[in-house]
């Protein structure tokens, strides 16, 4: 389905086969990941940059759900995990605008394990391209990730 719609989403002026693209990114990730926002492994950017493409096209629905995305996203830190308190402001990041993070050091944390890619393939226009930048990431990345985030587990003098 991804594929179709960016087919669409890249031939379109309307914003609707933008905002169905970006819907449809979410999912795959949900799919492929079980829920989980995997650093270097992660669509989001990427959906982030077609649902703001079909707000400047003027679909309104892609305006909405883009609020609810940003609000549901801002209430935790894209590294660690902590949920914000009240009031409490994260730092986005300024490249894809689609992450946010409790401080300066989880957002380098975060871009040194692999955010820099996922910025990086936010921008991408054709689905093969983005399918194909995503197998840059080394196989032992992904492992190594989920190892250090997750079980909490690190080599001595190693930073993630």
């Amino acid at each position: 389905a991804c594929y179709y719609l960016n087919i669409a989403a890249n031939e379109e002026t309307s914003g609707d086969s933008c905002f169905l693209y970006s819907q449809a990114l979410i999912e795959m990730n949900s799919h492929l990941h079980n829920c989980l926002n995997l650093i270097g492994f992660n669509a989001t950017p990427a959906a982030f940059f077609w649902a703001r493409k079909s707000c400047d096209m003027g679909f309104d629905c892609g305006r909405e759900m883009l609020k609810k995305w940003e609000g549901e996203r801002q209430s935790f830190c894209a590294n660690c995990g902590k949920n914000a308190q009240s009031g409490e402001k994260y730092k986005q990041c300024s490249n894809c605008r689609a992450q946010w993070y409790v401080s300066k050091e989880c957002q380098v944390e975060a871009w040194n394990a692999g955010h820099k890619k996922d910025c990086k393939r936010a921008r991408i226009l054709m689905f093969e391209d983005y399918l194909n930048a995503e197998l840059e990431v080394l196989p032992g990345d992904l492992l190594r990730y989920v190892i250090w985030r997750h079980l909490d587990v690190r080599p001595e003098g190693s930073n993630p």
